[in-house]
Parts: C-alpha cells; sequence; structure tokens
C-alpha cells in the first residue's frame, strides 16, 4: 500500500466526515433490531429456530399455512425432486404438518402422512459429507418409500452445492427465502400481528445485511468506500488486532498470578509454575519457540475462541519421551503430535475477545477465569513432575550440557 503523509490523513479524514452517506448509514446501522441485539444475525442454530417458527402453520406468526405452502411451492419445481410437482403443495393437509428441530440432529424436518422433508442448514459452515448420508439413511429407515415420498434439502446463502449426496440432495438458496418472505408482507400485511411483521422484517433485513450482503446499508457502505478508498485501506491495515491485544493483557495477568512468562509470538501467552520452571530445559538448538523451553502451558487466542494447552516442544531428548510418559496417562482433554510438537493437553474455550470494545476490567476477568479452568491441570502437572524432580533435572543437565 502507497505511503499516506498525515496531512493528506487528516484531509481525507475531513471528506469523510463531510459525506453524508456517513451519517445515513449510521442511521441504518443504529436502527434496532431483534436479531442484531440478540447477536443472532450469524448463528445458524437461531435461523433454523426462526425458520421452524415461519415453517410451522401453528405458530404465532398469524400466517398459518402461507409461509410454508409458498415454501413447498418453490422448492417442488426443482427437477431432482422426484414425485411431487408445486401442485402437490397445494394438495397437502396442512393441519397434520408437523416441524421438527433436531430430530436426530436433522436441522429441520418437515413431516406429513406421506410426505417428509429433510433440511439442512449451513449458513457459513460446510457439510462433513457423512454428515448428509447419514441422514439420509434415517429418513429412508423412518420414513420408507413408497408409503412416504422422500425430499432432501440443502440450504445455504447462494444454493452452494453440498460434499456429497448431490444426486439427492436439491441446493435452494436464502434468496428464495427472502423472496417468499419479501411477496407475503407486500400482499398481506394487512393480516399479519404488528409484532409478527416486525419479527420478519427484521429478519428479512438481517438476511440481507449479513448473509447475503445486498442490504441498503450495504449498498451505502459500498458507496462510502469507493469514494474514500484510499483513507479506509490506511485504516483497515493499521486496524488493531483484537486477539493480539488479548494476549498482551493476558501476559500481564499471567505474571501478576505468579507465573514465570515463557517464549513470546503474537497471539500466544506461554508460560510455567515457578515450582517446575528449574528441572525445564532450554534446547541448544532452535526449535520453534524463541527460547526453546522444553515444556510450556498455552493460551493460544484464536479467530472464534481460545486454546488452553500444555506442549511440549520438538526435540529427540529423553527428556521429552520422559514428560509424555509421566503426563499422558494423566492429563484428560485433547492429546496429539503436530509438526514435532506434542500437545498433551488442549481444551477449547470460547470467550468474547473480538469485541474491541471490551474495558481492561473485563479482559482481566476473562483471562482469570481462563487460568481458572486451566487450573487443574497445572496442579496436577506440578505434583506429577515435583514427584520427579530429580530425574527431570538430571535429563535437564543432560540436555544442557551438551
Amino acid at each position: 500500500m502507497a505511503e499516506i503523509t498525515e496531512h493528506d490523513l487528516q484531509k481525507q479524514y475531513l471528506a469523510l466526515m463531510k459525506d453524508t452517506n456517513l451519517d445515513r448509514l449510521e442511521l441504518e446501522l443504529n436502527e434496532p433490531n431483534i436479531f442484531s441485539i440478540l447477536a443472532i444475525d450469524n448463528m445458524e442454530i437461531r435461523h433454523s429456530n426462526f425458520l421452524a417458527w415461519l415453517l410451522n402453520p401453528k405458530e404465532s406468526h398469524g400466517l398459518n399455512d402461507l409461509f410454508l405452502k409458498r415454501f413447498l411451492r418453490e422448492i417442488f419445481f426443482d427437477k431432482k425432486i422426484q414425485n411431487v410437482t408445486p401442485l402437490d403443495a397445494e394438495m397437502l393437509d396442512y393441519r397434520k404438518v408437523e416441524i421438527r428441530r433436531e430430530w436426530h440432529h436433522i436441522d429441520l424436518l418437515i413431516s406429513f402422512p406421506n410426505l417428509v422433508i429433510c433440511l439442512e442448514n449451513k449458513v457459513w459452515s460446510k457439510d462433513n459429507g457423512k454428515q448428509l448420508t447419514e441422514y439420509k439413511n434415517i429418513i429412508q429407515a423412518a420414513f420408507p418409500e413408497p408409503t412416504y415420498r422422500q425430499v432432501f434439502l440443502y440450504l445455504t446463502p447462494y444454493g452452494e452445492t453440498s460434499s456429497h449426496e448431490t444426486d439427492i440432495y436439491s441446493f435452494i438458496s436464502y434468496r428464495n427465502i427472502i423472496t417468499i418472505l419479501d411477496r407475503i408482507l407486500n400482499i398481506y400485511q394487512d393480516l399479519i400481528s404488528t409484532q409478527a411483521k416486525i419479527y420478519i422484517n427484521d429478519y428479512i433485513k438481517s438476511l440481507k445485511r449479513n448473509i447475503m450482503g445486498n442490504d441498503k446499508a450495504n449498498e451505502m457502505a459500498r458507496d462510502i468506500y469507493r469514494n474514500h478508498k484510499k483513507l479506509i485501506d490506511y485504516i483497515f491495515a493499521n486496524r488493531p488486532n483484537a486477539a493480539e491485544e488479548y494476549a498482551e493483557v493476558a501476559n500481564e495477568v499471567v505474571k501478576a498470578e505468579g507465573f514465570l512468562l515463557g517464549s513470546e509470538q503474537p497471539n500466544f501467552v506461554r508460560f510455567l509454575p515457578a515450582s517446575i520452571s528449574e528441572f525445564i530445559p532450554k534446547y541448544s538448538k532452535p526449535n520453534g519457540w524463541t527460547n526453546a523451553e522444553g515444556l510450556l502451558f498455552e493460551i493460544h487466542f484464536r479467530d472464534r475462541d481460545v486454546l488452553l494447552k500444555l506442549t511440549a516442544s520438538p526435540s529427540i531428548e529423553p527428556f521429552k519421551a520422559k514428560v509424555k510418559e509421566l503426563l499422558l496417562p494423566a492429563l484428560s482433554g485433547k492429546k496429539y503430535p503436530w509438526e514435532g510438537y506434542y500437545v498433551l493437553f488442549e481444551q477449547r474455550e470460547v470467550i468474547n475477545y473480538k469485541d474491541t470494545k471490551l474495558d481492561r476490567l473485563s479482559v482481566e476477568r476473562d483471562i482469570k477465569s481462563l487460568l481458572q479452568k486451566l487450573k487443574p491441570t497445572i496442579d496436577a502437572v506440578e505434583e506429577i513432575l515435583l514427584a520427579h524432580k530429580d530425574e527431570l533435572i538430571a535429563l535437564k543437565q543432560q540436555v544442557e550440557n551438551k
């Protein structure tokens, strides 16, 4: 990226502040939306829950079978679906429909006395292949043909193809959902309760903005970017990395708690209890860690989660083999080799560290909570290694005297 002077930066910032589109975008984004308020815009499970609510004629939305009928009419046009036509959507007995969530882990199941529809909903995640085959087998066993006609749907933002069972699953897009809901609100708005109308409007806006990227706010944002590209690119290139900032605070908290800090790396905090640090060697050859320690606890701040780990670094020394022998049988959690390292313990946690508005006290509280969750493992490791202190010191000396 080309360098930008302080004078240019101030000039371009002033131009951005004078852009009326910025005010309009701020107003648009500040409009209350139940899905944004509850932070469920991109949560697959919540989308499936809301779809189940819309599809169920018995629910409180007041649409009766309106949405379900139009949804079925739309999908029955797919030539991949055998023995069902769009006309069948008009002939079904909607009084006897059942809408189930997470039945045998299937996202959505729509069942009539002689028809079953299996819907797998993928907002951002991908299917794992086996999943779709497993669902197909479950449906074929529980709703056998010819008693039931079977329909399999794969719902994604843009109607993407599944990784497996492509000849069985029909691919539908959230565009279909938006089109149906827009039409219903335009034609039947007088028959729908005010509250249901708010929910449905908010849902449409959430889909357009956060899933499809074609809401009014998206268009305004694109216009602002086109008009102020140089400044916005510069700001984006210098934006704070929330994970790194979290790790910086974590280093301070871990040190204040009495631990000894280990090798540094962005997004990582590495440390040892002081009681065992004296018999953890530092290898003479580089091993991927700046200080080449033989063993460290790690807190790894990733994009969507945090990993609590105990890791032995790459080495062919007897020390590493001894540590594995002592600790592997005693520790729970995930264990695996990785590029010469050996993860003796791993536990995944989720914290809201990506919210850059979090104050210092909140961040410190999160870090202390992580340490508390790691404490049983730290205590167990201390107890085991201290019981073999003399042997480990001898192995350390063997490493460091080479």
